[in-house]
């Protein structure tokens, strides 16, 4: 008499929930997850099929200003390297910076946070986003990570010496964007 054998499949439950892996039979559905299921047929109404229509005219008109190079996709596809910007903030005690990316038409988008100097090891702070971020070319952080040390350079002063001004930083480091001061 040969023994029957049934092997068990372990699931995962969603994290959210807080749900320990439970075990399943194999062919079974596991409770809870998602399944192949058919939605009830339901025979479309005058307003569903008016609906669909706009939706539809909607995504035409969409697709139709894209194709002409002026919609909202018009840059996908072409492999140009991401552009960044360097943000300061000018302080007597602190100089704060961030890197923001460069979107074109004149947008950007936050790419990393403030960092403080002297305060934290911002300058490692810094390094260690970059560094976690594999999209951006190494040449493209190298080149950042320099121009912050300038701009640290400059902002710290020499011995007996005033620090240089917010307006004297935004004459020399062209490239960056000063959003503003504290004192």
């Amino acid at each position: 008499m040969a023994a029957s054998t049934t092997s068990k499949v372990f699931t995962r439950k969603s994290a959210v929930r807080g749900a320990r892996p439970s075990m399943v039979a194999p062919g079974a559905a596991p409770q809870g997850s998602a399944t192949c299921r058919t939605a009830p047929s339901r025979r479309p109404t005058p307003a569903s099929t008016a609906r669909r229509g706009h939706l539809s005219a909607t995504r035409t008109s969409a697709l139709a200003e894209d194709a002409s190079g002026d919609g909202l996709f018009s840059d996908m596809g072409n492999s140009t390297p991401p552009e960044f910007k360097l943000k300061f903030v000018w302080g007597k005690d602190t100089l704060a910076f961030a890197v923001d990316q460069i979107l074109g038409k004149g947008n950007s988008s936050p790419l990393t946070e403030y960092f403080f100097w002297p305060q934290d090891d911002a300058w490692e702070n810094l390094k260690a986003v970059l560094e976690a971020k594999d999209w951006i070319p190494a040449s493209e952080k190298i080149s950042m990570l320099n121009r912050v040390t300038e701009v640290i350079n400059f902002w710290t002063p020499q011995e007996g010496q005033e620090q240089n001004s917010t307006e004297q930083a935004k004459a020399k480091f062209q490239d960056c964007g000063f959003t503003g001061t504290f004192y």
